[in-house]
Order: C-alpha cells, then structure tokens, then sequence
C-alpha cells in the first residue's frame, strides 16, 4: 500500500497568486522565461527557472544558476510573498480548461514507494534534465514542481471528498493569459487524515507526468539518506 502524508505547504500570499503563478519550468525556454517574467519580480519563474536572473551569457547548468534559484526562494519567503501553513495539511487543486476540468489532491508521496515499484513509471529520463532537476532540487531543499500521479482503483470515496472540499471557499482562484483556470483548496486536518487513510488502501500509483522531478526527489532523498547513515545515525519511521 502507498503512503500520502500532509505537509507544511509554501502558499503564494492571497493578494499575489496572479502575480506569482507561473508555467512549468519545462514549457518554456530560458528566452520565452526571460520574456514571461519581465517587469515581474514575483514571478515564479525567478525560481524554477533561475538562469533568467543572471546574464544571458552564464550556462543554465552552472553552479551559479542553482545558487540564485536558492537564493531566489529565500527572497520569496523573507519578503512574505509565500507564506508556509502553521500545521501539515493536504490541498485539492483544480484546473480547468475549455472542454475538460480535473481535480486532484496535493500531498508528499514517498520516495520509498518509488524504489520498492509502487509508485511506477512508463518512461526513461533524460541523464542531463535529471542531474538539472536533482542539483536544483537539492540546493534549494525544496520540491518547487508538483508530479502528477494518478491510479487505477475505483475509490469514489476519495473523489467524493474531494468534490465536496471544493465546494466550499477556494485559498486562490486565478485564470491565466492561456485561459487555464486554476484554483486551491485547504484541507482540515482531519480531511487531510482521511485522504491518507484512504491511500494506505491503494495498492499502486503511476506517474502520469514528471518522471524527472520524481527521479530527483528520489536521488535528493537517497543522497542524504546515506549521508544520514554515514555520519553514524539510524533511520527510524
């Protein structure tokens, strides 16, 4: 069975989302980046895509781009545009598109899961996007883009409790240039405690997309997992 936990999620302050929310870092180049985020300091981009904060000459695999996306984050957090919630909870987001709306629930899968297969993948990852992705994601110590998982049993239970969630008053709701609605919702605790009962019954997820930022939370988790080991601890939990 799998494990789905809450977490102390980082939130765009209420007043910025539009400003903050930005596209996925691998759907646009540095160039097309440098041009989204223009005239926008809050732009997320500053952080998932940090190279355009530097010269356009530094190579998007320095050591310097990873460091700026470091200190990018930090900038983010010390100014108050994202906030971190007081207590681990899970999130239902919604996007909605002409034609078709998905929802689904923001939580930390585990990376145990994934070396043990049951969390499994369909595709093989590029060596350079992976070690980009593994640099940043250990240098920023933070998971800064979701993976979408997904799974095949009939649990009308869990899709149930996330469309009545989502009835209530939404954290954010902002449609983007693209038309794409996009809207948050904050689980209690004990709807966040349902969601993880309900997924220690789940046999398997699969990843749907973000085969790259699931291998490198993996190598990130592994590299300190021996680090911990090596420095004479136990792992407990």
């Amino acid at each position: 069975m799998v494990s789905v936990r809450p977490f102390k999620g980082f939130l765009a302050k209420k007043d910025m989302v539009a400003k903050i929310i930005s596209p996925a870092y691998d759907t646009l180049n540095s160039e097309e980046a440098r041009a989204e985020a223009e005239g926008n300091p809050s732009s997320f981009l500053n952080v998932n895509k940090p190279e355009i904060t530097l010269a356009k000459d530094v190579d998007p695999y320095d050591k310097s781009v990873y460091l700026a996306g470091r200190d990018n984050l930090k900038h983010f957090i010390e100014k108050g545009w994202l906030v971190q919630d007081a207590e681990p909870t899970m999130y239902i987001y919604q996007q909605t598109m002409p034609g078709h709306s998905q929802r689904g629930i923001v939580g930390l899968a585990s990376i145990q899961d994934y070396e043990t297969g049951r969390i499994k993948r369909h595709e093989f990852t590029l060596a350079k996007k992976e070690l980009d992705r593994t640099k940043l994601t250990d240098i920023q110590n933070a998971n800064i883009g979701p993976v979408f998982l997904t799974f095949h049993q009939n649990q009308e239970n869990i899709k149930n409790k996330i469309d009545k969630i989502a009835e209530g008053e939404s954290y954010g709701d902002v449609t983007c240039d693209d038309g794409v609605r996009h809207v948050l919702w904050r689980c209690s605790q004990d709807e966040s405690q349902y969601f993880e009962d309900e997924f220690a019954k789940v046999a398997n997820l699969y990843i749907a997309d973000g085969h790259h930022r699931t291998q490198a939370a993996f190598n990130v988790g592994k590299m300190r997992r021996e680090k911990h080991l090596a420095d004479g601890h136990t792992l407990t939990g």
